[in-house]
């Protein structure tokens, strides 16, 4: 093929290339992408349906704030009705008890509606109000302020009010849309919005500056304001996946960036690609060598198949390349299937550690909010607990048995204690008597004593369950008209009620992670399930669900089976208290693993057979083919000629088998230098193939290196690379061993190479050593990097060297010899003394290895007997596969022979001799005298030939050679002793013979240069 058909060749198969690699990229696109988007549009409506849960609960929550409002105040005009109900002068009392108390403004009214008593209250500018507040006695609300009203005894009535706005806001703001749907996320370039159907305006928004704009000045249509809503939209130029659902009078909207939608994956599609890409140039370039090499051996066969016109098969590239496309696709299948194994993962893991993160944030927020939670429901206990004392100081003789349990039931608490000095209650609301603080500093009574004793103004216990499984919580204030302490024990249910929306079940419940994955947590103490989606579960250990101890420890990735079902979980220690766990089904993760792999393998072997056709299939292919040998023939005679002709490297070698198979010689693998034009197709291939790889292994190297740094370590394979993961046979581990392995090789290659560089410079003494560190350090490598990986996988190395040290001990020398031919079968095949299919002679014994065991080696000699060989046993091996080998005959004349006459029928007859022994290759050549003898001149004649007819070239060359001496009467003497002169020369040379024969030995040395140096 000339080098413009060649070049227009190259440039179709690069167009092809490119268009293979686009298809396959579109294709991949669109499945990442549709894949993309529908868990994108159920992570967003598991992300709304979560907002509508936590609204309906906020409201909830809200309703029972403003409920525990109510009690509580009504718990303070209780009080003070039960004072003016048992007092005389209570009156007198009252604006005392209303500053007390906290009101902020109080009327008392007489039976008739009269005012007795006022601190500036007026309701006169509202009358419904006062007449529902009077005649239903139901709370009312007017300008952010709480009036109610009780009756006394005598038909008074007292009306009094409370400012409760900055509490009421406070938990407003805590349960508002707002709030929850700023702890919502939905990527790192997605929104969310909430809208208000009946103006149009936008009123909560990722972007501050659009609340309380119109909603379709941003790009929210009508069609978009629909309840269920889930398409691709654009929204002021950029286009997003849209998700939307109504709660009440308002549309929430869920966007997601379609450009981080597109760029999900593009990480594994790209790889992907680049082992496509590289594949598909290997075949070209593979097919390119066969056509060289084809073009460079005419001799080879080139039987075409007609297929139709005058376009042609070639079944010599068609089945060479063949194996290659079945290794490459088998390759792409299994790199693909990989890659989308990792690549989920890795962006799970991600995207897990996100939201983990954003678990965390929530979490210390919600820590916060439950200890300024606790922090006021013990200031409002201290007030209350300050509120009776001082009620009781009014009257000290209301401390008495019955006074407490009334008070108890006006201020809606469990139980009220009266203490003297000695920490003895002298008055109580229930029936147990004869009670004291401990003096037991563990005991939970006392911390009080610090009251009694008059060092602390109050103590406020911390909320727990009593005996009856109530929720109390007892606090203790100073006595004011006596020395002791004033105990209230309150019933905590709105406490705990409170807390309940700041408890690490509900956060962990309110996060959405997508992908059917949920959050959990485990206490790090016991170990026991102390969050979970099913409520059942709680309390019980990790290892009822299937949970290892390996999880337990801080930013734990890895694999669990959690009842019954496997998880990629990702977790991290919170406060030293618990373990927080995102935990995603494997069947979701990879999901699109299958599918993908499948796709991705149809599409790639439609390409390649594409290019197979291409590559197979030409037009008057054996014009091309003279074209090449013409176009190889004039490279060749460009170059300077060898000086010296040696053997190719590789051969094809006809097998015992009958099968022809093609070799490297022998000696070519130990040091020998291959240029290019000498290697096969194949050679070339794995040549290309190697710099790619070590290329790759380099570059993979590298890029390990960068995610080393702490500045990467949200990412998997920062993760992998530093050992975070459960030791065991898993991806990380697998993983992690071709990271570890791929460095290994690098730098032991490159080690390699400098040392021979360096030393190869200082003679031959540095150059040995540079080859044996060289060995060593391959050795070293290969062993190094086995146990290296065995650890990786949870087995000790050290254990199992000792392990392997106590066996050796206990077997004895009863296993010495097996242990040798292990090892010495191992040295075999990494030295690469010899290989499957070469000719070797081990111990006299010639013939071609059929198999290299772990403890044997077979050897068929021609007559296909099977010698087997201990490996141990073999010390010494002569390795005879090369290209040619010589058949060489010694022959003796007789000393009154003339040598001239003998080299000048030599000169005439040996090229008949090539014609009578069509297996000589070269030759036979005249080597000249090789000895002396007793009684004979020994010449030297051989021939090249392949090493499998050497043998019987030898004796066809014996009987040939003697023929040929019978003919012209030349004597081939046999050992004797002769005590008399030798006969006079038979034949003499003429002076014809002479110079021919001069000329002869010439010629001879020149054609056999190199064949031969002994």
């Amino acid at each position: 093929m000339g080098r413009k058909k060649r070049f227009r060749h190259i440039l179709i198969e690069a167009i092809i290339l490119a268009v293979g690699v686009f298809i396959l990229q579109s294709a991949l696109n669109r499945i990442s992408l549709t894949n993309n988007i529908a868990q994108q549009a159920s992570d967003n409506e598991t992300e709304l349906n979560l907002v509508v849960q936590k609204v309906e609960a906020a409201s909830d929550m809200s309703s029972e704030n403003l409920d525990s409002f109510d009690s509580s105040a009504s718990a303070k005009g209780n009080t003070i009705a039960y004072y003016l109900n048992s007092h005389e002068d209570g009156e007198a009392q009252l604006e005392g008890l209303a500053s007390e108390w906290r009101l902020k403004c109080y009327v008392l009214l007489d039976s008739d509606g009269s005012v007795r008593l006022a601190n500036d209250m007026s309701l006169d500018d509202h009358p419904e109000e006062l007449n529902r507040l009077m005649n239903d006695l139901t709370p009312v609300t007017i300008d952010d302020t709480w009036y109610y009203t009780v009756k006394l005894n005598d038909g008074r009535t007292l009306l009094y009010c409370r400012d409760y706005s900055a509490e009421a806001r406070q938990l407003s703001s805590n349960y508002s849309l707002d709030h929850v749907l700023s702890t919502l996320n939905v990527g790192n370039a997605g929104t969310i919005t909430s809208i208000n159907l009946d103006d149009g305006t936008i009123t909560y928004s990722d972007q501050s500056a659009l609340v309380g704009t119109s909603a379709s000045d941003s790009g929210y249509d009508m069609e978009l304001l629909t309840n269920g809503y889930s398409d691709v939209t654009e929204l002021n130029g950029t286009e997003y996946y849209v998700t939307a659902k109504q709660t009440g009078r308002t549309m929430l909207i869920a966007a997601k960036s379609m450009s981080e939608l597109k760029e999900k994956g593009q990480v594994t599609i790209r790889l992907i690609l680049l082992i496509f890409a590289v594949i598909i140039a290997l075949l070209i370039a593979y097919s390119d060598f066969i056509h060289r090499d084809l073009a460079a051996h005419p001799e080879k066969e080139d039987h075409y198949v007609h297929l139709f016109s005058d376009f042609y098969f070639d079944p010599a590239v068609g089945s060479k390349i063949r194996a290659v496309i079945i290794i490459g696709l088998c390759a792409e299948v299994i790199l693909t299937f990989y890659l989308e194994t990792l690549g989920p993962l890795s962006r799970q893991g991600t995207l897990s550690d996100s939201r983990l993160s954003a678990a965390e944030t929530i979490l210390e927020s919600d820590e916060k909010d439950t200890e300024s939670i606790q922090k006021e429901f013990k200031q409002d206990y201290t007030l209350l607990g300050q509120h009776l004392a001082y009620t009781l100081k009014l009257d000290p003789s209301m401390v008495n048995h019955q006074t407490p349990a009334d008070l108890a039931s006006c201020a809606h608490l469990k139980s009220i204690y009266v203490f003297d000095e000695t920490g003895t209650v002298t008055a109580m609301s229930d029936n147990y008597r004869n009670f004291s603080l401990s003096t037991d500093p563990s005991a939970q009574s006392y911390p009080f004593w610090a009251v009694v004793n008059g060092t602390a103004l109050s103590y406020v216990q911390d909320a727990e369950y009593d005996d009856l499984g109530d929720y109390v919580q007892f606090a203790g204030v100073q006595r004011q008209d006596a020395n002791g302490m004033v105990q209230i024990g309150v019933d905590s249910s709105r406490l705990e009620t409170r807390l309940q929306t700041t408890g690490l079940n509900t956060t962990l419940e309110g996060i959405n992670i997508g992908q059917g994955g949920y959050l959990f947590a485990v206490n790090a103490e016991s170990h026991e399930i102390s969050a979970y989606p099913q409520n059942s579960m709680l309390q019980k250990s990790a290892s009822s669900l299937g949970i290892s101890d390996a999880a337990f420890k801080d930013n734990y990735s890895g694999f669990q089976t959690i009842n019954g079902v496997s998880y990629f979980v990702n977790g991290f220690l919170y406060n030293d208290t618990d373990y927080i766990y995102a935990a995603i089904p494997l069947s979701v993760i990879y999901a699109n693993r299958m599918p993908s792999t499948l796709q991705v393998a149809l599409i790639s072997f439609i390409i390649i057979m594409i290019i197979f056709c291409l590559l197979t299939i030409s037009r008057n292919p054996r014009q091309e083919r003279l074209e090449e040998e013409a176009e190889l023939s004039q490279q060749q005679a460009c170059r300077k000629p060898d000086t010296e002709a040696k053997g190719a490297p590789f051969f094809k070698r006809l097998r015992f088998s009958g099968t022809r198979k093609m070799t490297q010689s022998a000696i070519s693998r130990y040091g020998e230098t291959i240029t290019w034009d000498e290697k096969t197709p194949e050679q070339k291939l794995w040549s290309v193939t190697a710099v790619i790889l070590m290329t790759a292994a380099v570059a993979l190297a590298v890029y390990l290196q960068l995610f080393r740094s702490s500045a990467m370590s949200n990412t998997i394979i920062y993760y992998i690379i530093n050992r975070k993961w459960e030791k065991g046979f898993n991806l990380f581990s697998i993983t992690y061993c071709i990271f570890s392995m791929t460095d290994i090789i690098v730098i032991t290659w490159m080690i390699r190479m400098a040392i021979i560089y360096i030393l190869s410079q200082f003679g031959s003494r540095s150059e040995t050593v540079g080859h044996l560190l060289n060995s060593f350090l391959k050795y070293a490598a290969v062993i190094g990097g086995i146990f290296y990986c065995l650890n990786a996988f949870g087995l000790d190395a050290g254990t199992l060297l000792a392990s392997a040290g106590i066996l050796s001990l206990v077997i004895g020398l009863g296993a010495q010899s097996l242990i040798s031919d292990i090892l010495a079968g191992i040295s075999i095949v990494f030295e690469g003394s010899f290989r499957v299919g070469d000719i070797v002679t081990i111990d006299g014994w010639r013939g071609e290895v059929v198999e290299i065991g772990i403890r044997t080696t077979k050897v068929r000699s021609a007559g296909n007997d099977i010698r087997i060989f201990n490996n141990a046993a073999i010390s010494s091996v002569i390795n005879m596969t090369k290209q040619y080998s010589y058949a060489m005959v010694d022959v003796g004349i007789d000393y009154g022979e003339s040598l001239e006459h003998v080299e000048s029928v030599l000169e005439n007859e040996l090229p008949n001799i090539k014609k009578k022994i069509p297996a000589i290759v070269t030759g036979p050549f005249y080597k000249g005298v090789t000895e002396l003898g007793d009684s004979s001149v020994n010449l030297r004649i051989l021939a090249q030939c392949a090493e499998s007819d050497r043998v019987q070239v030898t004796r066809d060359l014996n009987r040939e050679i003697l023929l040929l001496f019978d003919r012209y009467h030349i004597n081939i003497p046999f050992p004797q002793v002769v005590v008399n002169q030798p006969a006079a020369v038979q034949a003499q040379a003429t002076r014809h013979e002479k110079a021919a024969a001069d000329r002869f030995v010439s010629d001879q040395k020149e054609q056999s240069k190199g064949i031969q140096k002994d």
